[in-house]
């Protein structure tokens, strides 16, 4: 399908009503007067406010916080992208993915599902997991509360599970980029989504080889913002709920993206001409060089600034920017080798900026209270007017109480987070992690003979020096070597550890072990039990099987009267040596 014939679909879709909004006088829109705002969250992928926070140039996402609030203690409950984007979509933790590989136990974590799953101890190995396209998540629950939904960028396989029957569609995907984009939309519109346009699939390919024809992926943020214009410019009168998950700044090198073809997208989708709602790419080296800032992590910030600045002028262009509310918020953090982790650099994404200049108080606010991804869906629920589903599950909690002025009213004590056998809970001051490591999931014998044998051959020593040891995120067989142990190694395999956030925010010191601060430990533990016993599953000895409920303890019960998945036919050998950590921009 080409570009023309694409455009001519989505028009179709739209109705004859959204066609004709250009041929009528200009109108008052509904939203300006109504209660309902409209509402917009671009959330962006990795090194994006670490950039902001190093000084990178963005006046149209700092307007955001100058026009409304930032908030400086922000985090994701998950540090990776996948389960970022689950608790962001549905306001739940990644502990309750309703798809079976989560909620069956397996015996290795080796097994058919090697990057989730749950062991024969009940513990949930939290990585992989996708939103069902049956179950509450933002779209369907805003659709539901009468506004239209629009979805752009990073699916990551969420939602995709719905049953599109057209199997020449389905066919047609596997070589056809445009086909692939309607299958995706056509599967998120059964998931509650009014439309959906520039998607990917998942992260852009890195090889930048040319496949059956087809160009290699690239960034191109001047799709998503042509895409939600168009989308907005139909559904002006509103309110409408526009989920922009731009792959700014993930890898490939966007700065690299920003030299090629300008009419090459993802998939190697073409377009015939340029889509002319940006800047030019070349003004962006330009500007940044200027501004005496580097042409990698601040020109690729830049150029999605001026995405979010093509939107925001729309707004403005409409008269609805008053009364929309609009998020801008990166998926899980990215610094100091934290991502995939639970410290300060996988899962703190601040700054978050939340601007709604017809409903807030007092704009250009700063508030260090704790907030979470997870609050993003109540705060949307609250601020639409939507009512709660009664089977309706939220773990996170309105932000609205903030956005109309009470600054200083503490949301919670505490939160939580978690990845792969890594739980934690963060206060204002403390930091606690727990790192379990069930039986079933250690290195057997013949694991170890393979650990050996890479040793060896490894030439960085860093599998020497590490051991052969479970890591945090342990999903393929021995020999994987975590950034973020380089990065933290005297305390990483630490079972329990402490850290200080005022003192000590890149937690280069485990404070467990002080006898001064064991009341501060005890209460800390305590806080993540009372957290893990709201979920889920097992961890450790801080949740075992006694408090869970019996159905759970049978289902255990019997995976464990199942043999062991044989270690060569039941995991992936992986012959990949491990790399030493790059050298990145101060504060990446």
């Amino acid at each position: 399908m080409n570009r023309r014939l694409f455009l001519k679909e989505v028009a179709c879709a739209t109705g004859a009503a959204a066609l004709a909004e250009g041929l009528r006088p200009k109108m008052a829109s509904a939203s300006r007067s109504s209660s309902k705002p409209n509402i917009i969250l671009f959330f962006v992928d990795d090194n994006v406010v670490e950039t902001i926070k190093t000084g990178g140039l963005c006046p149209n996402i700092r307007s955001l916080g100058e026009n409304g609030v930032t908030f400086t203690r922000a985090y994701t409950c998950h540090g990776v992208c996948g389960p970022a984007r689950f608790a962001v979509l549905t306001g739940r933790y990644m502990s309750r993915c309703k798809q079976e590989h989560c909620n069956v136990p397996e015996s290795r974590i080796h097994g058919s599902h090697s990057t989730g799953g749950m062991t024969i101890e009940g513990q949930k190995f939290i990585w992989s997991g996708k939103i069902l396209a049956d179950e509450w998540n933002a779209g369907k629950l805003m659709q539901k509360g009468g506004y239209k939904t629009f979805y752009a960028g990073k699916v990551h396989g969420h939602m995709q599970d719905a049953k599109i029957d057209d199997p020449d569609l389905e066919a047609a995907a596997k070589t056809d980029p445009w086909k692939k984009q309607e299958l995706m939309r056509r599967k998120l519109q059964k998931a509650g989504w009014d439309w959906a346009e520039a998607l990917s699939s998942g992260n852009l390919s890195s090889s930048g080889r040319e496949e059956q024809g087809i160009p290699p992926d690239q960034h191109s943020p001047e799709w998503r913002a042509k895409a939600t214009i168009d989308f907005i410019e139909k559904n002006q009168d509103g309110p409408f709920f526009c989920y922009i998950a731009e792959n700014l700044m993930h890898m490939p090198p966007p700065w690299e993206d920003m030299k090629k073809d300008p009419l090459i997208a993802v998939d190697g989708i073409k377009f015939d001409k340029p889509l002319d709602v940006m800047p030019p790419r070349e003004s962006v080296f330009e500007r940044v060089e200027a501004a005496g800032l580097d042409s990698t992590y601040s020109a690729a910030l830049l150029w999605l600034d001026d995405m979010v600045g093509a939107v925001l002028r729309k707004l403005e262009a409409a008269d609805i920017r008053d009364n929309t509310m609009v998020v801008f918020m990166q998926d899980n953090g990215h610094y100091f080798e934290g991502k995939n982790t639970v410290y300060q650099g996988g899962i703190d994404i601040s700054p978050v900026y939340i601007s709604w200049p017809a409903g807030q108080k007092n704009p250009g606010r700063v508030c260090s209270e704790l907030v979470s991804s997870l609050d993003m869906v109540p705060t949307f629920m609250e601020a639409g007017g939507v009512e709660r589903p009664d089977d309706l599950v939220l773990d996170g909690t309105s932000l609205m109480p903030i956005m109309k002025g009470a600054n200083s009213t503490p949301l919670r004590d505490s939160l939580y987070a978690e990845m792969g056998h890594t739980r934690a809970v963060v206060t204002k001051k403390w930091k606690y992690i727990s790192f379990r490591v069930p039986p079933s999931r250690e290195f057997d014998d013949e694991e170890k003979k393979i650990y050996a044998d890479m040793v060896k051959r490894d030439k960085t020593g860093l599998l020497k020096k590490m051991g052969c040891r479970v890591v945090h995120m342990q999903s393929s067989a021995p020999g994987y070597v975590p950034p973020a142990w380089q990065t933290h190694p005297v305390h990483f395999f630490d079972k329990d550890q402490l850290y200080s956030l005022v003192n000590d925010p890149k937690e280069t010191k485990n404070l467990a072990s002080n006898p001064e601060l064991a009341q501060v430990l005890t209460e800390m533990k305590a806080k993540l039990r009372e957290q893990c016993l709201q979920l889920p599953g097992t961890f450790g000895e801080i949740k075992t099987l006694d408090d869970c409920p019996e159905e759970f303890r049978q289902m255990i019960a019997e995976a464990r009267k199942r043999p062991l998945i044989p270690v060569k036919k039941g995991r992936r050998i992986s012959n990949k040596m491990p790399k030493v950590i790059g050298k990145k921009p101060e504060g990446h």
